[in-house]
């Protein structure tokens, strides 16, 4: 029952999902036709210029994400395999 009630929700938040997607996307296309887009560029031009000065000068931090220890990635080999209990094999 609770799965049927879990794909009814899904479903009902898809469908919501795409009509309101379509009303927006519909609303921004007429919007586009009437206004130029000179103002957003300009905002994003200053955005990025204030952001490149805030690192520049250390007022924000570029810090990168955390990665996971075990990852292939950050030690160069494979994670250990988990049994089903979710622990390592030793």
């Amino acid at each position: 029952m609770s799965a049927l009630i879990g794909a009814s929700a899904l479903l009902l938040g898809a469908v919501v999902a795409g009509a309101f997607a379509y009303v927006v996307v519909r609303w921004f296309l007429s919007y586009m036709k009437e206004h130029n887009t000179g103002v957003f560029i300009g905002y994003r031009i200053l955005l990025g210029v204030a952001l490149l000065a805030l690192l520049h000068y250390g007022l924000i931090k570029d810090i990168p994400p955390k990665t996971d220890k075990t990852s292939e990635h950050a030690t160069g080999q494979a994670a250990p395999a988990l049994r089903r209990s979710g622990s390592p094999r030793m």
